[in-house]
């Protein structure tokens, strides 16, 4: 019997097969942070066609995964409205942007800095997509690890040369509060 024990208690059985836990998923977060972010967030902007067609974004953006690459994409008046074709339909934007990316720097705050062409007399809808990797193909705001995007829209009115533009919708007949009614809060 004393044989028995001693070879029973001698026996080490390990597991071969780890368990594997996800690594938790924080997304990128967009911040609005009073003397550094342009435009604010929330803040419908008026500008004279006469004085520019593009205005310089600079967003800060928080990241916990310090060594991701991080990838952002803007939209500019992009409806993400399906064309029909032969065969089904292309839903994606016509002007398919290539994502701009921040290298890993250690930093848990990085900066966006671009400037966008407003193409549009009236109210031009601005969106900023951020994400550890956008898909390149199909919906281009759709990130490639699913909750792993922030995202933020903009309104910017651009005010004619003449100073005027006609109402058209039957809505409010003012072209700035159409497009302030626009505005998220």
């Amino acid at each position: 019997m004393l044989a028995l024990t001693t070879a029973l208690s001698s026996c080490l059985i390990t597991r071969t097969d780890e368990v594997r836990v996800p690594t938790p998923l924080t997304p990128p977060r967009i911040q609005d942070v009073q003397g550094i972010t342009t435009p604010r967030l929330g803040a419908l902007l008026e500008i004279d066609e006469a004085d520019l067609t593009t205005y310089a974004f600079r967003v800060p953006v928080d990241d916990d995964g310090v060594n991701d690459l991080l990838q952002w994409r803007f939209f500019v008046n992009d409806d993400r409205d399906c064309v029909p074709q032969d065969g089904g339909a292309n839903c994606e934007p016509v002007n398919q942007p290539q994502p701009h990316e921040f290298p890993s720097d250690g930093n848990r705050r990085r900066e966006i800095r671009e400037t966008v062409r407003l193409p549009e007399v009236g109210c031009n809808r601005v969106e900023l997509y951020v994400s550890s990797r956008l898909r390149l193909s199909g919906n281009f705001r759709t990130p490639e690890r699913e909750g792993d995007v922030d995202f933020r829209t903009w309104w910017i009115f651009v005010r004619p040369r003449g100073g005027t533009i006609p109402s058209g919708d039957g809505g409010v007949d003012d072209a700035i509060e159409r497009c302030r009614f626009l505005v998220q809060p």
